[in-house]
């Protein structure tokens, strides 16, 4: 099984992972992981905005879902993944190919992500300092007109479901074993139900109720 996880910055992407890693046995591939790979043997700053340069290039130069090819070709086919930091609608389009895929949209208002990422102090975040810089940087990775840039807005849109992190850690982890439970159910899918067919999101929307 293949568990992507979407979401604007701060919301719980890798909390969400996390759990799974604790308590499920997953194995966790960050696909920021190959964009710093890259940004580093560039001998580059690793900052958001080289992070950002560097991956449309690589889209650019490999195809806008390579990143998720290089994940497919990390993984072991006898184990669970969790997939965090997909940008683009066609890492998921690549993720699908692998089947067993669901993915997941994570969020929290934008307040509560703002203090995350402060609190939480990356030194590849150190360049937000205001909440107003925080928002024009998150609305220049919502949508493009660019396959080669983040598009997490289609991302969130093209989810089969969403888990909301406005709240507590312990609360927060509650509402994850939840989600994982109604995933499990993906295993009793009809014969013959198709992926993308009103019927497959009819199906989703009675697991999730969203």
């Amino acid at each position: 099984m293949i568990i992507g996880v979407t979401g604007n910055n701060g919301s719980g992407k890798d909390t969400f992972a996390n759990y799974l890693v604790s308590n499920k046995g997953f194995e966790h591939i960050s696909l920021s992981d190959f964009i710093r790979e890259e940004t580093a043997r560039r001998g580059i700053e690793l900052t958001r905005h080289n992070f950002h340069d560097v991956a449309s290039e690589m889209r650019v130069k490999s195809g806008p879902g390579i990143l998720a090819k290089l994940a497919l070709d990390r993984m072991d086919e006898s184990k669970n993944y969790v997939v965090t930091s997909i940008r683009n609608p066609n890492e998921i389009i690549e993720l699908k190919k692998a089947g067993n895929f669901v993915l997941a949209a994570v969020d929290a208002p934008v307040e509560v992500r703002f203090k995350r990422i402060i609190d939480r102090n990356r030194k590849n975040e150190k360049e937000i300092i205001s909440f107003e810089e925080f928002k024009k940087f998150e609305a220049d990775e919502l949508e493009s007109q660019l396959s080669s840039s983040q598009q997490i807005r289609e991302c969130i849109q093209m989810a089969n479901f969403n888990v909301d992190n406005n709240c507590d850690v312990e609360m927060f982890s509650d509402r994850i074993e939840a989600a994982y439970v109604k995933i499990k159910n993906l295993n009793k899918i009809p014969a013959g139900l198709g992926r993308g067919s009103r019927s497959w999101k009819r199906f989703f929307k009675g697991l999730f109720g969203s």
